[in-house]
């Protein structure tokens, strides 16, 4: 299954560095995959995704802040400049909310086929 990242900024890091950390509010296999930007789009480069750890925020009232404390250690290779637009970023990816289950996942770039 292909794994689609729309951020230009998120793409870039992971050309440039070869590593992302990616958070999805969806299980997804892990296994040797392709990327795209968009749904239909062409493919960017093959990518080893594995699962970095399941966050469950269920049973916290302040998920903002809980994410925060989960993200800051893997900021650094987000493609975000800070962990507030991380959050931001994956608020504006559901609805404006914070998901209560989401699944941090490394990216690891196989090959570089360019840099969308």
């Amino acid at each position: 299954m292909v794994l689609i990242i729309p951020s230009r900024k998120v793409r870039n890091h992971l050309t440039s560095e070869n590593i992302i950390y990616f958070v999805s509010d969806k299980k997804r296999n892990e296994d040797e995959d392709w990327i795209t930007d968009k749904f239909g789009g062409k493919k960017i480069a093959d990518a080893n995704i594995e699962l970095e750890r399941k966050i469950d925020l269920s049973t916290h009232k302040n998920l903002e802040a809980i994410l925060y404390m989960w993200l800051k250690t893997y900021v650094e290779h987000s493609g975000f400049e800070n962990t507030y637009q991380w959050i931001g970023d994956i608020k504006k990816s559901n609805d404006g909310e914070t998901p209560e289950e989401l699944y941090l996942y490394e990216i690891i770039l196989s090959n570089n086929a360019s840099s969308t």
